[in-house]
């Protein structure tokens, strides 16, 4: 966790937008919720 303050806020977009992606692929409801949250 602490390497993600050395992290762009591009980058840290795209970690964000990979994890929703994996999510997405064992749990869809969750990454519905989460898209209607963000």
């Amino acid at each position: 966790m602490a390497n993600v303050l050395g992290v762009s806020r591009s980058g840290f977009y795209q970690f964000l937008k990979r994890s929703k992606n994996e999510l997405e692929k064992y749990n869809p409801e969750f990454a519905v919720s989460f898209g209607k949250r963000g």
